[in-house]
């Protein structure tokens, strides 16, 4: 997908650090993958 092969960059405090795009959250809200 181009979504995926593309490359992003987020602006914090005016630098730019690489950002990484998924289809997936990156958090689990329901917590159905914690694992204690």
């Amino acid at each position: 997908a181009q979504v995926i092969d593309a490359t992003f960059e987020v602006e914090v405090n005016g630098q730019r650090i690489p950002a990484t795009a998924s289809f997936r959250p990156f958090y689990d809200p329901d917590n159905e993958r914690i694992r204690l």
